[in-house]
């Protein structure tokens, strides 16, 4: 890989931090090849508000072009396209990774209902990112798979549908995730 100039900003989930589940791993991996990498420490992600997290990023996302490549994971993923629907129009970003992302009530997870944006202009999500790619797996018992294979559909996304994997955690084995890391190098060097 010889891309250096790549900007990677990884958004964790609700009660997630840059140092829980597969974030550092996937930091440490990524900083041998790419220059900038960054994964957020979202505010209050325990009691997230929207707004909070919408300025989070307003104030802390930098250099967002083509270079520009994404990784969120649940909460993450929704927290990312509001960041991304606000962006002018003519912004185009090299891609996201949406990681048992949804965009849609989740039951289990009504806390973050404040979060959903029923009127999220998709088709100019859809325009701004250049390659999208939603991974899930069929034993999320967080975020059904359903909700990710929608988001997947919604967004003209490639779909990674896993046997296995639950929501992708550190309690249920996810201290590295190869999948993710994998992904988005084709993702940058293609």
């Amino acid at each position: 890989m010889t891309n250096k100039k790549a900007n990677i900003y990884v958004i964790h989930g609700y009660t997630a931090t840059s140092q829980s589940e597969w974030f550092p791993w996937l930091k440490n991996s990524l900083t041998k090849t790419f220059e900038e990498v960054v994964v957020f420490d979202m505010p209050n992600s325990n009691a997230p508000v929207p707004c909070e997290w919408d300025e989070y990023l307003n104030n802390n996302v930098y250099n967002c072009n083509e270079n520009t490549f994404f990784v969120g994971h649940s909460l993450g993923c929704i927290a990312l396209l509001r960041y991304l629907e606000k962006q002018p129009k003519d912004k185009i970003i090299g891609g996201a990774i949406l990681v048992s992302g949804f965009l849609e009530p989740v039951p289990t997870l009504s806390i973050l209902d404040p979060f959903i944006k029923s009127d999220l202009n998709i088709r100019k999500l859809i325009q701004m990112i250049k390659k999208r790619l939603v991974i899930t797996s069929i034993t999320d018992t967080i975020v059904n798979c359903k909700y990710s294979c929608n988001l997947a559909e919604q967004m003209e996304a490639k779909l990674i549908n896993l046997e296995s994997g639950g929501h992708f955690i550190a309690q249920e084995g996810f201290a590295k995730f190869p999948l993710v890391f994998n992904e988005l190098c084709k993702m940058i060097i293609k």
